[in-house]
């Protein structure tokens, strides 16, 4: 899911989402329709999002921490974003409610 760049104004926030369960960038789709100019790019595994993120710029990432089988996909991911320079904003969604796994999450940036 993905606006076109005639719809999107220049200023807007792009955001990355790179979470395997598709209503989670519908919803922030939703959510910001209207509030905020906003431009959503949906990515539904860590491989897709590492694309995305080269391809898209953009401004902030979402991450899910688990996708699929992979049970911390998300937090590798982060790892490889910030070894590669990325300083961006990432906003981590999780199930865990671990105390370690937040800390593993702020660990990897």
């Amino acid at each position: 899911m993905t606006a076109t760049a005639t719809s999107v104004p220049a200023t807007a926030l792009r955001v990355l989402i790179v979470d395997d369960h598709p209503v989670v960038a519908e919803g922030w789709e939703w959510i910001t329709r209207g509030r905020l100019d906003c431009q959503v790019v949906a990515a539904a595994t860590p491989s897709q999002g590492w694309r995305a993120w080269r391809r898209e710029a953009p401004d902030v990432i979402v991450v899910d921490l688990t996708m699929g089988e992979a049970r911390h996909a998300g937090l590798r991911l982060i790892e490889r974003l910030r070894a590669a320079g990325a300083m961006l904003p990432i906003l981590v969604f999780t199930m865990h409610r671990s105390p370690i796994v937040a800390r593993r999450a702020l660990q990897a940036g």
